[in-house]
């Protein structure tokens, strides 16, 4: 050790990164109830609103029934199946995503 001639690192320095450190971890500590429990209440919303899905259609079919989203889809083979569900499929992933997104703990 005595023979190593690089200088040592500035107490200050070191000081700092280990106060840097610990402020990190103690975030980290302390906001990873608050993340679980966002996840608990993102999966309970979303089987409750998969649940209860089918029982609020009655009450959205008649509004959208009155919509005639296929008529610009007119050129469309059938195989494609509803431009509306895969609309809607589209708008559910990229929600999710979203969700995701915005509740995902950044890392480093």
């Amino acid at each position: 050790l005595a023979a190593d001639p690089r200088p040592l690192p500035d107490p200050a320095v070191i000081w700092l990164r280990a106060a840097i450190a610990a402020r990190e971890a103690t975030l980290a500590r302390a906001t990873r109830a608050v993340s679980w429990v966002q996840r608990a209440a993102f999966a309970a919303a979303a089987a409750i609103g998969l649940f209860a899905a089918p029982k609020l259609w009655i009450f959205f079919k008649p509004a959208l029934g009155a919509l005639d989203l296929a008529s610009p889809f007119t050129g469309l083979p059938r195989a494609a199946g509803s431009p509306v569900l895969a609309l809607g499929v589209s708008l559910a992933v990229l929600g999710a995503l979203a969700l995701y997104e915005l509740t995902a703990v950044r890392e480093g």
